[in-house]
């Protein structure tokens, strides 16, 4: 099954919604990960050369996912968020909650975890 085309969307629909800066999260930053060569090229395909995507690598399960939502907050012009798991959005509200700060908006795979601007709520 080729997941590609579905990236593709799924970033022209990113791009669509004004998300520019976006980060990349995998379990490894591998050219020999099927996962990481089909989202990096579906991201390029969208977003060419415009702005280049922060990449969290190391992200197998939630603790993992806890230990590098950290590092968001050294790029604060991030605003969207994409993973191929479910790991990503339990960590982050379990981060938002302990530092009580809000997070970018997150989409995966399996998951589709948005921020209240979304949806309008305060």
């Amino acid at each position: 099954m080729d997941r590609k085309p579905a990236c593709r969307e799924a970033f022209r629909w990113l791009k669509e919604l004004g998300y520019q800066h976006l980060a990349l999260v995998f379990t490894r930053k591998d050219k020999r990960s099927s996962t990481y060569r089909m989202v990096r090229e579906a991201y390029d395909e969208v977003y060419g050369s415009e702005h280049e995507p922060v990449i969290i690598e190391g992200v197998a399960i939630e603790e993992d996912a806890y230990q590098k939502a950290q590092e968001l907050w050294n790029h604060p012009e991030i605003d969207c968020i994409f993973q191929m798991g479910m790991t990503w959005p339990q960590a982050l509200c379990r981060l938002m909650k302990k530092l009580e700060n809000s997070s970018p908006s997150s989409w995966g795979k399996k998951t589709c975890w948005l921020d209240g601007s979304w949806v309008s709520l305060p």
